[in-house]
């Protein structure tokens, strides 16, 4: 089983009823992070900024879409960003996966956490 299969089992088994997240690391940071708040991390939806970055890493968030909404995820994100010390996230859509067990369908949502050089 692939670990994306086996974190949408682990998620569902757990009944979906909270935003879960997973952090894959991608490239080493341009300096050293330190934790900031959530509030102070920046989301991009469509374009990234104009600054020069870095992205450090792609988060996957699951919700249940019959639980759960979008607000939760973009907050669950920018918390976990805040924690790594990104300085924004860019975010996509959120896509329809169907859960290994349980009866709703989750959506998962990407995140690509960014530092500014």
């Amino acid at each position: 089983m692939n670990r994306r299969a086996s974190f949408v089992l682990a998620v569902t088994a757990l009944g979906g009823c909270a935003v879960s997240t997973a952090f894959s690391p991608t490239n080493a940071p341009p300096h050293a992070l330190s934790a900031r708040a959530p509030a102070s991390v920046e989301v991009h939806t469509l374009a990234p900024t104009d600054r020069p970055f870095v992205d450090i890493g792609l988060f996957e968030a699951y919700i249940d879409t019959v639980a759960d909404n979008r607000d939760k995820v973009m907050k669950r994100l920018r918390e976990d960003a805040g924690k790594r010390g990104c300085d924004a996230i860019i975010t996509t859509a959120g896509s329809a996966v169907t859960p290994v067990l349980g009866p709703s369908v989750d959506t998962v949502y990407h995140a690509t956490c960014i530092v500014y050089r």
